[in-house]
């Protein structure tokens, strides 16, 4: 009589599933994001260049390439731990929304994940006021007027600061305000002869 050999199979089903990675966005909001998930990005203005700063690190992932959905001139950096995408507002811009997708890429294993910046766009996002209009001095002294400057853009900006006075009397200023960065600027007036003077300020995006 012949035994019966019984024999037991214990079959392994591996799954097969991709891998899926966080994105970490720095600048200019620290937030993490997943696949395909939206960003809102408020405000920028036409003509200004929008950074977005990645962290190249995800997981056992690293990002080493960057794919850039946009009618929009961009362009990136890759640095040791971050990359920083650049994004610019045509200067004729005139939607007040526009979706971007930017594409992250792991060469070594080929796996890309994506997020969507979401940019919301307005005009006049520089704000100026001065602390008084008019000040008293004597001839042989520097009349000080305080100019208060707010940027409330994503973005930084460079403004010219400027005068309907000879540059004899009075210096144009440049300077570049940071993304939502406020600055108070003291404007120095020769005044030359005496007597009053009627003069303005003029507060200009280059």
């Amino acid at each position: 009589m012949l035994k019966r050999f019984i024999f037991v199979l214990i079959a392994f089903v591996l799954c097969a599933c991709t891998a899926s990675a966080y994105i970490y966005v720095l600048s200019p909001h620290e937030v993490t994001l997943q696949n395909n998930e939206n960003m809102a990005l408020k405000f920028v203005q036409p003509g200004e260049t929008l950074v977005l700063t990645i962290g190249r690190g995800s997981d056992s992932l690293t990002w080493d390439a960057v794919h850039v959905s946009a009618g929009w001139h961009s362009s990136y950096q890759i640095l040791d731990k971050t990359i920083n995408v650049l994004l610019t507002v045509p200067s004729n811009e005139h939607s007040k929304l526009r979706n971007i997708k930017v594409t992250l890429t792991d060469k070594e294993s080929g796996i890309s994940e994506s997020f969507n910046a979401v940019v919301f766009i307005r005009q006049n996002l520089i704000d100026a006021s001065l602390a008084k209009n008019s000040v008293e001095c004597s001839a042989d002294s520097q009349a000080e007027y305080t100019l208060f400057l707010k940027n409330n853009s994503l973005a930084k900006h460079t403004i010219e600061v400027k005068s309907s006075l000879p540059e004899t009397l009075f210096k144009p200023h440049t300077l570049t305000l940071k993304p939502n960065e406020s600055k108070t600027l003291v404007l120095r007036v020769n005044p030359g002869t005496p007597g009053f003077k009627e003069f303005k300020f003029y507060v200009d995006s280059l």
